[in-house]
């Protein structure tokens, strides 16, 4: 136990290093691009002299890293700074959109995983034939189509030809969960297409190969039938390397709806993203980019722990 321990708190060590690296990173991009959060404020009319000014008076002239020790203390502390264009706390505006990308996170990946889960067990159970080749196709085009051809394709055909929900808006589960799903369910399911067509290669390619294994063979010999060597035999094993391409792509889905949330004016962490870098606003990025990053590392932990827990094998390497 003590040699997992030391294994997982070298792993949060690199995380944490890599939570610092992505924030230099994106706090130094933003000071290269043109223009300040002044001049926004200011408008267009402002001269030079005066947008010159306010940056002095934020603090925003000082050197870049005696601005990011300073950011990174508060960070430690739990203080994301106060938005200089809106003058409300990042904290706070995070908190108010995080909800709606989580929810279109779980609807959307909870999509992607039943869709996944029956297109590769049927493939699975007939390697080449009919259902294996539409699930193949499907993953192809899913794969194939981003997100920005992807979300207006399904607004086309879902909500504008069909009706049956609304291209853009959202309306908060506190008004009515019927409402919420008719906003939420578009933007959801183009999220869940574009993780389906990764997972459902994963899977098939896993349950194939994992169902022409010795212990498959031997078990198929007792005269165990193929359902139950596909669900209770084969999907535990096969299912490892999905665990981990899952919590990656939660880890990527956090900071990745930017794209889907614009197109469909959904009020969650892509549109505050989108605006804030719009407005140079950034205090309120550097929040964002710090929750995606701690979020990413910490979602990879816990498929790491996750690991350990579902196969033994891992467990006794670890611990050894």
């Amino acid at each position: 136990m003590a040699a997992l321990a030391r294994s997982l708190a070298g792993k949060a060590a690199r995380a944490a290093l890599v939570v610092v690296a992505v924030t230099v990173l994106t706090q130094w991009l933003l000071e290269l691009a043109p223009g300040s959060v002044a001049s926004v404020i200011l408008g267009e009319a402002a001269t030079p002299e005066e947008v010159a000014r306010l940056d002095h008076e934020m603090g925003f002239d000082q050197p870049f890293l005696e601005r990011y020790g300073r950011w990174l203390v508060n960070l430690l502390q739990g203080d994301l700074g106060t938005s200089p264009v809106t003058g409300q706390s990042v904290l706070g505006q995070i908190v108010d959109a995080l909800p709606v990308t989580v929810e279109l996170m779980v609807l959307g990946l909870s999509f992607g995983l039943l869709l996944t889960l029956v297109t590769g067990v049927l493939a699975a159970r007939n390697p080449g034939g009919l259902a294996d080749r539409v699930g193949t196709a499907m993953s192809s085009i899913a794969l194939a189509v981003p997100a920005f051809v992807a979300g207006p394709v399904l607004a086309y055909l879902v909500a504008v030809r069909a009706g049956w929900l609304p291209v853009t808006g959202w309306s908060p589960i506190s008004e009515g969960l019927g409402d919420n799903l008719r906003y939420a369910l578009l933007p959801a399911l183009c999220v869940g297409l574009l993780e389906f067509g990764i997972l459902q290669r994963l899977l098939r390619a896993d349950l194939v190969a994992t169902m022409n294994e010795d212990f498959i063979d031997s078990a198929r010999g007792r005269g165990v039938s193929e359902s139950r060597l596909l669900l209770r035999h084969a999907l535990r094993p096969a299912s490892l390397p999905l665990l981990t391409i899952t919590g990656l792509t939660v880890g990527r889905m956090l900071g990745g709806t930017v794209v889907v949330e614009a197109l469909f004016r959904t009020p969650g962490l892509g549109m505050l993203l989108t605006t804030s870098i719009s407005n140079r606003d950034l205090v309120t990025v550097s929040g964002i980019v710090a929750l995606v990053a701690v979020g990413y590392v910490v979602i990879n932990l816990a498929v790491d722990v996750a690991y350990v827990l579902v196969d033994p094998r891992i467990r006794i390497r670890a611990a050894s």
